[in-house]
Protein backbone atom coordinates (compact mmCIF):
# COMPACT_ATOMS: atom_id res chain seq x y z
CA UNK A 1 0.00 0.00 0.00
CA UNK A 2 2.94 2.37 -0.56
CA UNK A 3 0.94 4.13 -3.31
CA UNK A 4 -1.91 4.82 -0.87
CA UNK A 5 0.30 6.44 1.72
CA UNK A 6 2.09 8.54 -0.92
CA UNK A 7 -1.19 9.79 -2.40
CA UNK A 8 -2.72 10.68 0.92
CA UNK A 9 0.51 12.38 2.03
CA UNK A 10 0.45 14.49 -1.15
CA UNK A 11 -3.13 15.54 -0.44
CA UNK A 12 -2.30 16.49 3.12
CA UNK A 13 0.72 18.50 2.07
CA UNK A 14 -1.34 20.53 -0.38
CA UNK A 15 -4.51 20.80 1.69
CA UNK A 16 -3.49 22.64 4.83
CA UNK A 17 -5.79 25.54 4.04
CA UNK A 18 -8.77 23.23 3.57
CA UNK A 19 -8.03 21.36 6.80
CA UNK A 20 -7.63 24.61 8.70
CA UNK A 21 -10.94 25.92 7.42
CA UNK A 22 -12.72 22.70 8.33
CA UNK A 23 -11.20 22.54 11.80
CA UNK A 24 -12.92 25.81 12.59
CA UNK A 25 -16.36 24.29 11.91
CA UNK A 26 -16.23 21.36 14.36
CA UNK A 27 -18.29 18.18 14.09
CA UNK A 28 -22.00 17.44 14.11
CA UNK A 29 -23.73 14.40 15.48
CA UNK A 30 -25.57 13.22 12.36
CA UNK A 31 -24.99 11.99 8.84
CA UNK A 32 -26.67 15.09 7.43
CA UNK A 33 -25.81 18.69 7.96
CA UNK A 34 -28.73 21.09 7.92
CA UNK A 35 -27.73 24.29 6.23
CA UNK A 36 -29.48 27.21 4.63
CA UNK A 37 -28.61 27.16 0.95
CA UNK A 38 -30.26 29.39 -1.60
CA UNK A 39 -31.84 26.61 -3.64
CA UNK A 40 -30.86 28.46 -6.82
CA UNK A 41 -30.77 26.44 -10.02
CA UNK A 42 -28.18 28.66 -11.70
CA UNK A 43 -24.68 27.48 -12.57
CA UNK A 44 -21.40 29.31 -12.30
CA UNK A 45 -17.71 28.71 -12.96
CA UNK A 46 -15.20 28.38 -10.13
CA UNK A 47 -11.71 29.89 -9.92
CA UNK A 48 -10.22 27.15 -12.14
CA UNK A 49 -12.91 27.43 -14.79
CA UNK A 50 -14.79 24.26 -13.80
CA UNK A 51 -18.56 24.29 -14.01
CA UNK A 52 -20.17 24.47 -10.59
CA UNK A 53 -23.64 22.97 -10.58
CA UNK A 54 -25.81 24.87 -8.11
CA UNK A 55 -28.10 21.88 -7.64
CA UNK A 56 -25.15 20.06 -6.05
CA UNK A 57 -23.60 22.90 -4.05
CA UNK A 58 -23.41 22.44 -0.31
CA UNK A 59 -23.84 25.42 1.92
CA UNK A 60 -20.37 26.60 2.99
CA UNK A 61 -21.42 26.22 6.65
CA UNK A 62 -21.73 22.42 6.24
CA UNK A 63 -20.33 20.50 9.20
CA UNK A 64 -18.86 17.03 8.80
CA UNK A 65 -20.36 14.18 10.82
CA UNK A 66 -18.00 12.34 13.20
CA UNK A 67 -17.39 9.41 10.83
CA UNK A 68 -16.15 11.83 8.14
CA UNK A 69 -13.82 13.73 10.44
CA UNK A 70 -12.20 10.94 12.43
CA UNK A 71 -8.74 11.68 10.99
CA UNK A 72 -7.17 14.67 9.22
CA UNK A 73 -7.02 12.59 6.02
CA UNK A 74 -10.75 11.78 6.10
CA UNK A 75 -11.55 15.41 6.91
CA UNK A 76 -9.60 16.52 3.84
CA UNK A 77 -11.19 13.93 1.53
CA UNK A 78 -14.78 14.47 2.73
CA UNK A 79 -14.40 18.25 2.65
CA UNK A 80 -13.11 18.16 -0.92
CA UNK A 81 -15.98 15.86 -1.90
CA UNK A 82 -18.78 18.09 -0.67
CA UNK A 83 -17.08 21.29 -1.80
CA UNK A 84 -16.16 20.03 -5.29
CA UNK A 85 -18.86 17.83 -6.80
CA UNK A 86 -18.01 19.50 -10.13
CA UNK A 87 -14.73 17.56 -9.97
CA UNK A 88 -15.48 14.25 -8.21
CA UNK A 89 -18.80 13.66 -9.99
CA UNK A 90 -16.75 13.10 -13.17
CA UNK A 91 -14.37 10.62 -11.53
CA UNK A 92 -15.28 6.93 -11.50
CA UNK A 93 -14.74 4.56 -8.62
CA UNK A 94 -13.49 1.00 -9.12
CA UNK A 95 -14.03 -0.44 -5.64
CA UNK A 96 -17.22 -2.24 -6.63
CA UNK A 97 -19.64 0.34 -5.21
CA UNK A 98 -21.72 0.67 -8.40
CA UNK A 99 -24.33 -1.85 -7.15
CA UNK A 100 -24.77 0.41 -4.08
CA UNK A 101 -26.12 3.07 -6.45
CA UNK A 102 -22.90 5.04 -6.70
CA UNK A 103 -22.51 6.87 -10.02
CA UNK A 104 -19.04 8.33 -9.31
CA UNK A 105 -16.34 8.70 -6.65
CA UNK A 106 -18.35 11.65 -5.30
CA UNK A 107 -21.08 9.24 -4.16
CA UNK A 108 -18.56 7.38 -1.98
CA UNK A 109 -18.61 10.48 0.24
CA UNK A 110 -21.90 12.23 -0.43
CA UNK A 111 -25.31 10.61 -0.87
CA UNK A 112 -26.74 13.90 -2.00
CA UNK A 113 -27.20 17.61 -1.51
CA UNK A 114 -30.78 18.81 -1.57
CA UNK A 115 -32.09 22.06 -3.06
CA UNK A 116 -31.52 23.83 0.27
CA UNK A 117 -27.86 22.80 0.43
CA UNK A 118 -28.41 20.08 3.04
CA UNK A 119 -25.70 17.44 2.65
CA UNK A 120 -26.31 13.76 3.36
CA UNK A 121 -22.94 12.06 3.74
CA UNK A 122 -22.15 8.43 2.92
CA UNK A 123 -19.82 6.60 5.33
CA UNK A 124 -18.58 4.22 2.59
CA UNK A 125 -15.27 6.03 1.95
CA UNK A 126 -14.27 5.79 5.61
CA UNK A 127 -13.52 2.09 5.16
CA UNK A 128 -12.52 1.94 1.49
CA UNK A 129 -8.89 2.65 0.63
CA UNK A 130 -9.59 2.52 -3.11
CA UNK A 131 -12.08 5.38 -2.80
CA UNK A 132 -9.60 7.34 -0.70
CA UNK A 133 -6.70 6.72 -3.12
CA UNK A 134 -8.75 7.84 -6.12
CA UNK A 135 -9.81 11.02 -4.34
CA UNK A 136 -6.25 11.74 -3.16
CA UNK A 137 -5.00 11.44 -6.75
CA UNK A 138 -7.81 13.67 -7.99
CA UNK A 139 -7.04 16.33 -5.38
CA UNK A 140 -3.33 16.31 -6.19
CA UNK A 141 -4.02 16.78 -9.92
CA UNK A 142 -6.74 19.37 -9.30
CA UNK A 143 -4.41 21.40 -7.07
CA UNK A 144 -1.84 21.46 -9.88
CA UNK A 145 -4.53 22.96 -12.13
CA UNK A 146 -4.98 19.92 -14.37
CA UNK A 147 -8.13 20.00 -16.53
CA UNK A 148 -10.93 17.59 -15.68
CA UNK A 149 -10.35 15.50 -18.80
CA UNK A 150 -6.68 15.00 -17.87
CA UNK A 151 -7.60 14.07 -14.29
CA UNK A 152 -10.23 11.62 -15.54
CA UNK A 153 -7.77 10.03 -17.97
CA UNK A 154 -5.28 9.61 -15.10
CA UNK A 155 -7.91 7.91 -12.93
CA UNK A 156 -9.02 5.66 -15.80
CA UNK A 157 -5.40 4.58 -16.42
CA UNK A 158 -4.45 4.21 -12.75
CA UNK A 159 -7.48 2.31 -11.48
CA UNK A 160 -8.43 -0.53 -13.84
CA UNK A 161 -11.49 -2.60 -13.16
CA UNK A 162 -15.23 -2.21 -13.24
CA UNK A 163 -16.05 1.47 -12.95
CA UNK A 164 -19.12 3.22 -11.70
CA UNK A 165 -21.23 4.52 -14.64
CA UNK A 166 -19.59 7.95 -14.50
CA UNK A 167 -20.07 10.60 -17.18
CA UNK A 168 -16.88 11.78 -18.89
CA UNK A 169 -16.24 15.53 -18.42
CA UNK A 170 -17.50 17.67 -21.29
CA UNK A 171 -20.05 15.13 -22.52
CA UNK A 172 -23.75 15.69 -22.05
Amino acid sequence: MDRSHRGIAMVLAGSLAVAAAVSLTGCSGGGSASVGGSGSSESSVNELGYQVHAMHMADPETILPPFASGTPELTTLYTFAYQHPEVLSYMPCTCGCGPMGHMSNWNCYVKGIDANGVVTFDPHATVCLICQEITADVIASWQRGSPLTEIRDLIDASYPGVQTPTEYPGKT
